[in-house]
């Protein structure tokens, strides 16, 4: 019927302004051609195969397109509220708009963000806010291998190609960052005339492509890089691991962006799609990274060279903080670049799920460099939708030293958003290298506004700074950001995350980073090699060989592949496992790989067989299954409390929700695994809290002493100053728990976990109650001695209380 229609009626236009135009005025022919043109359309609509939709609806169908085309147009000027617009909101665009134009951003009636909502994030403001720093504060790139550091701005320009920016953004940028005393990144497009154009201080990027120091056959040329490296207005080296936008990709320029000026700058055919290679050739393993690190900064005459990198697996940057151990060698700074950053052109699909988002990756990195004992010398940045003073906080909170904005310095260049950088046709200039669009760019007038922008945005964060009351970024700390977790409840970032303490990770690795940190190796970054068909996803382990003509595929598609037993023989027994699972396939591959990793291994098909086994065999440890055809997992480790049986218990499970972990470790577990599983992770958790037992029964017998209290385990005496204090059992394994922790702030769950063993249904006033008991005896002096004698002591309180964190034995004499 609508085929008819608009057949019908563009004929009957047609045949009436023909008439028309013969009879009354050619003026009418006018019409009639606009009525052919639109009949030719409709023909062509009609037999074209490729849209069924113009197809089945000539002409008329072509507004579906219009309409879709101007979508995003209507969605972000007429639709979106202020906050809930995307990648940015009106109101971050309208910030940085009237910051570029010198006007603070100021705004009535309060906040439009629903501050109860889980995932809404605030500042804790002092009663007492300190004095606005005079100064923006510096932060010092270069460690103690680098001759010629620099001082940086918090806030930088981040990594941004001439190529994927216009000719006069780069030169806005650039002189805005020269005016306002900041770091223009040059993005790894390279080094151009144009960056050096401006005078601005550049921290030189380069990926894989090597553009600007590359050889003719695309590798790292070192004599071009040490050519401008060596420049006066080159600070710093950046090499670009893997950026937020695309991690895992090489970096994509349009072939219509590819100009024959870029072509001739980077070394490619003009107008054909310019893709770095995804990996770099000039390092392929974590040592060869340090190693290249320190070449650079030899070629560059001493200056800081760092790396960029979105974090994806925490094994690869514990990788990296092996070989930084192993070499002595490490870089002077890191930039951590969040999954939500922008990028000019990037598959949706890594867009929208690959890589760590900037909160999770920073802090990794954070705490990764901490645990390792490295992070005093390396410097960490920030980038990834950064555009405000409050985000930089947020940003020094969680880990950051200093950061960087790409999408907020081309916000303050002229960009409105369109989201059209990938095809050349950005209406503001900014992201084209089309000229008639590009010199609506007036340099001069958008270098002002760039320098304005920084310099209201840093001024904010030094007020934001003092009124969280101290008087430099270095005084923040991590209780000073607040997140909210459900609708009732908040967490400071100090509870919020585990964060480690210098050296932790070298010494003793908390259980949720132990599997990481064993697996993690200085020879290559990644998982394990694979092994011909070996799925990626459950491989077995290098120093794993199962016996000779295993090859099956359980139902959980665990592929086995063929090996020999060679690995095994003559191998000692590390330990004697229990394997419990009602599934025979994933219960013989437990055991078998067990065995071959160097255990005795039993097992067991439900949990009244573990139990018993558990009474006869006496395993080191077992590896326990929830979901058991008798009774659950949980209830076969509470049975073994209760017989006072303590065996380490491992949970190996497709149970992954968060409630069912917190029960597994409450109820006694010592870990918790999900399936589908890596056997290499299973083994080094395994092995991980073997350790912990062994060390703790190694400490059994032993006489602890903290400053002046002394706690015997063979005698179950407690003395302070020699004075014999009576304790309870519970009190006594209590003060133990405390004193094998002394100086460590350890919270009520943690208390509750270590010292019951079970499950108080979430009542942690009972560890409130024992703390109180405990104080009474330890911390207050007694007015006689044993005999009755009178005496007089000046005991200093050793349990001290952490306000919402947990309690902590204090003493400046630990032993």
């Amino acid at each position: 019927m609508i085929v008819g229609i608009v057949f019908g009626g563009l004929a009957a236009l047609l045949v009436l302004s023909g008439l028309a135009a013969a009879l009354a005025s050619p003026w009418w022919l006018i019409l009639t051609g606009i009525a052919a043109g639109l009949l030719a359309v409709a023909v062509y609509d009609l037999v074209q195969k490729r849209l069924a939709v113009l197809h089945n609806y000539p002409l008329v169908g072509h507004l579906r397109y219009i309409l879709e085309s101007a979508r995003p147009m209507i969605q972000q000027y007429f639709v979106e509220r202020n906050w809930d617009g995307r990648p940015f909101d009106a109101d971050a665009r309208r910030l940085i708009y009237e910051r570029a134009a010198g006007i603070h951003s100021v705004k009535s009636f309060g906040t439009e963000l629903e501050v109860r909502a889980p995932g809404y994030e605030f500042l804790a403001q002092s009663i007492r806010p300190g004095a606005m720093p005079e100064r923006e504060h510096r932060v010092r790139l270069g460690g103690p291998d680098c001759t010629r550091p620099y001082d940086a701005s918090l806030f930088n320009v981040s990594s941004m190609s001439f190529g994927a920016l216009s000719v006069n953004a780069v030169l806005a940028m650039g002189y805005g960052a020269a005016r306002g005393g900041f770091l223009q990144e040059t993005g790894e497009g390279g080094l151009t005339k144009y960056h050096l154009q401006t005078g601005a201080d550049l921290m030189w990027e380069f990926g894989s492509g090597y553009f600007g120091c590359r050889t003719a056959e695309g590798r790292f040329d070192p004599e071009t890089y040490r050519d401008k490296a060596r420049l006066e207005q080159v600070r710093a080296t950046s090499i670009k691991l893997s950026q937020g936008a695309k991690p895992g990709l090489g970096g994509v320029l349009p072939g219509p962006k590819v100009t024959a000026e870029i072509a001739e700058a980077r070394g490619v055919p003009i107008g054909q799609d310019c893709v770095s290679p995804p990996a770099h050739t000039a390092f392929t393993t974590p040592i060869e990274l340090m190693e290249f690190v320190a070449r650079l900064r030899e070629l560059s005459g001493g200056k800081p060279v760092g790396f960029k990198l979105c974090v994806g697996m925490r094994r690869d940057v514990l990788a990296l903080c092996k070989a930084m151990l192993a070499t002595g060698l490490a870089p002077d700074f890191i930039i951590v670049d969040g999954a939500e950053g922008g990028t000019g052109a990037a598959p949706l699909e890594y867009e929208d799920h690959v890589g760590m988002p900037l909160t999770e990756g920073l802090m990794t990195v954070h705490n990764a460099l901490v645990g390792c004992g490295l992070r005093g010398d390396i410097r960490l940045g920030a980038a990834g939708k950064i555009v405000s003073g409050t985000d930089i906080v947020r940003r020094l909170i969680q880990g950051a030293d200093f950061c960087q904005s790409a999408r907020g310095m081309m916000m303050a260049t002229g960009c409105i958003q369109a989201q059209r950088c990938h095809t050349n046709e950005c209406p503001s200039g900014v992201a084209t290298q089309n000229p008639r669009l590009y010199r609506g760019i007036d340099v001069p007038s958008k270098a002002a506004d760039v320098e304005r922008f920084h310099a209201l945005t840093v001024e904010e964060v030094r007020q934001i700074v003092s009124t969280l009351g101290v008087d430099s970024p270095d005084g923040l700390h991590h209780e000073m950001l607040v997140r909210r977790v459900s609708q009732t409840r908040t967490l400071n970032y100090a509870q919020f995350n585990e964060w480690l303490r210098p050296g932790q990770l070298l010494d003793d690795p908390p259980q949720d980073w132990a599997g990481d940190w064993e697996l993690a190796r200085a020879e290559h970054f990644g998982p394990p090699a694979m092994a011909g068909g070996t799925p990626q996803r459950y491989l077995w382990p290098a120093s794993l060989t199962p016996p000779a003509g295993i090859q099956e595929t359980s139902r959980l598609g665990v592929h086995t592949g063929a090996m020999t037993a060679a690995n095994h023989e003559g191998r000692d027994v590390e330990a004697t496992l229990l394997v419990v699972d009602d599934e025979p396939n994933i219960r013989e591959l437990l055991s078998t790989s067990l065995r071959f990793a160097g255990f005795d291994v039993v097992s067991a098909a439900n949990g009244a067989e573990a139990l018993r086994l558990a009474e006869q065999a006496e395993p080191d440890l077992l590896v326990l299954d929830v979901m058991l055809p008798d009774m659950d997992g949980f209830t076969v480790t509470r049975r073994l409390r209760q017989a006072d049986r303590h065996i380490p218990v491992v949970f190996l499970t497709a149970r992954d929700d968060t409630s069912d972990k917190i029960t597994g470790l409450t109820v006694g577990g010592d870990d918790y695994v999900t399936k589908p599983f890596s056997l290499e992770e299973v083994v080094a958790r395994i092995r991980a809290v073997l350790r912990r037992t062994h060390s703790a029964e190694e400490e059994e017998g032993a006489v602890i002493v903290v400053g002046d209290l002394e706690l015997d385990d063979d005698t179950h005496e407690v003395r302070r100053g020699g004075i014999l204090i009576d304790l309870s059992p519970t009190e006594f394994k209590l003060l133990r728990y405390l004193m094998l922790n002394a100086n460590r702030v350890l919270s009520k769950s943690q208390i509750l976990d270590h010292v019951w063993e079970y499950d108080f249904g979430g009542d942690t006033g009972i560890v409130e109650s024992y703390i109180s008991y405990l104080r009474r005896k330890i911390d207050t002096a007694p007015e006689t001695d044993e005999a009755g004698t009178p005496i007089q002591l000046d005991w200093k309180p050793m349990i001290q209380t952490k306000r919402g964190v947990g309690y902590m034995l204090r003493t400046s004499d630990a032993k």
